[in-house]
């Protein structure tokens, strides 16, 4: 989301949006059931998996009344996409969800990834974007993981443009603190992935699995990289 530009700046409007996707037919349609709907910003398989303290079951009811809360009565946006073939697949069900919510209309763009960063993203001319993102290729550093999307300048200032706000401000303590006391780190990075999870500034919609195979007659003693 474009956390500076309204109404997403509210994350009763962010969370509604959550509220509003039918994951579940994402997995099964899309993803023919090799995805699980986020429960936290981790997958489950993660050794620190923390699930967090907001849920995002598909609940229209609930999407209609936040955005009621936060004064939405009529809530229209262009959702783009990158051009990646799952992402584009996901699409279409996104919008057939969130066009159900009363009073929300959808529009979408597909986009290749360098316009859809350099032309939009980067300089703030978008209102919600979905695209493809996973740094558990660098391993399960949850320190790194985190702070690939939620420190310094790349996606929290420039790209989702939620680092004036003050939970913003204390995610940034509680990774200080879990990197300085790392017997109280799993405290701190609880606290972060539940604040994370309820504001909603960046938030993953499903993990996929990844399929790997190999010939165990061919190749000895192999082992899969855990991502």
């Amino acid at each position: 989301f474009n956390c500076e530009k309204a109404p997403f700046n509210n994350p009763k409007v962010r969370q509604a949006l959550h509220y509003g996707l039918n994951t579940d037919k994402l997995v099964d349609i899309v993803f023919d059931g090799n995805a699980e709907a986020a429960t936290s910003y981790l997958q489950t398989t993660h050794p620190d998996y923390i699930k967090a303290s907001t849920q995002y079951p598909y609940d229209p009811e609930k999407a209609a009344a936040l955005l009621k809360e936060a004064g939405v009565t009529e809530l229209k946006f262009e959702l783009l996409s990158t051009d990646h073939d799952w992402v584009k697949e996901c699409a279409p069900l996104i919008l057939e969800s969130w066009n159900k919510i009363p009073g929300v209309k959808v529009t979408l763009q597909h986009l290749q990834s360098g316009a859809f960063y350099a032309n939009n993203v980067d300089v703030g001319s978008f209102s919600v974007g979905i695209a493809p993102g996973d740094p558990s290729v660098f391993g399960d550093d949850l320190d790194l993981l985190l702070s690939w999307w939620y420190r310094g300048d790349v996606w929290p200032k420039r790209r989702f443009r939620w680092a004036n706000t003050p939970e913003y401000a204390e995610v940034q303590k509680l990774l200080d603190e879990a990197v300085k006391n790392p017997a109280g780190a799993k405290e701190a990075w609880t606290k972060a992935i539940n604040i994370i999870a309820e504001q909603a500034p960046l938030y993953p919609i499903v993990h996929r699995k990844l399929p790997t195979a190999w010939n165990d007659k061919v190749l000895t003693d192999f082992q899969p990289l855990p991502t």
